[in-house]
């Protein structure tokens, strides 16, 4: 734990973890979106090194606010210390910085770098369950509204429709752009691959 001598100076955030973010964020421009960054804090020098996200489900989705049960947040964290095994780093959960200034707190700024690194397996498995989540949350708030709390069946098919529209609209919006952005990377990397392999058989050859 940095001490109130020291504050947060820095933060280097893995590439793959910032294509997570920014894909999360740009799911929704009128709720909040929630997740956690794992990494771990060197204090000497009070660097914060990020290397891996969690997107949470989300039990509440507003457009002031956003919650999410304990169960998940319980999850989240166990799946954070599993990954911090792994990669034999210690999981460090930090909030946002500030600094009190008179009787008020006041947020401080701080230096943000993004690593240029591989997309790694983790964090893609973050990224393609994007989808998954949003159609869970998108069924879990459409729940409540069955045969025991809505008598009308014009109004079933109503709310029914509005919940296809929605599941339509994550698979159309989200779902096959990801897959073809994947499908992209890949076709990327098996070219890399080949060039790759030609270089080496034209460099044996030569010796």
């Amino acid at each position: 734990m940095i001490s109130e001598e020291k504050y947060l100076k820095k933060v280097i955030l893995a590439g793959d973890v910032y294509a997570a973010c920014l894909q999360h964020a740009l799911t929704t421009e009128k709720e909040e979106v929630m997740g956690l960054l794992i990494g771990e804090v060197d204090e000497k020098k009070c660097i914060s090194q990020i290397s891996a996200c969690v997107i949470l489900h989300r039990s509440d989705k507003q457009p002031d606010r956003v919650e999410i049960s304990p169960e998940q947040l319980c999850t989240a964290s166990g799946y954070a210390e599993e990954l911090a095994n792994k990669l034999r780093n210690h999981v460090q959960l930090t909030c946002f910085q500030a600094y009190q200034s008179g009787s008020e707190y006041q947020r401080r700024e701080i230096e943000i770098v993004i690593e240029n690194v591989n997309l790694r397996s983790y964090n893609l498995e973050s990224i393609a369950s994007l989808p998954r989540i949003l159609s869970q949350e998108e069924v879990q708030s459409h729940e409540g509204e069955g045969d025991n709390c809505v008598e009308d069946e014009l109004a079933m098919l109503h709310n029914d429709a509005f919940k296809t529209v929605a599941l339509v609209h994550i698979v159309s919006k989200l779902g096959k752009p990801l897959c073809e952005d994947l499908e992209a990377r890949l076709q990327t990397v098996n070219l890399r691959i080949t060039e790759l392999e030609k270089m080496k058989k034209k460099l044996l050859t030569e010796h």
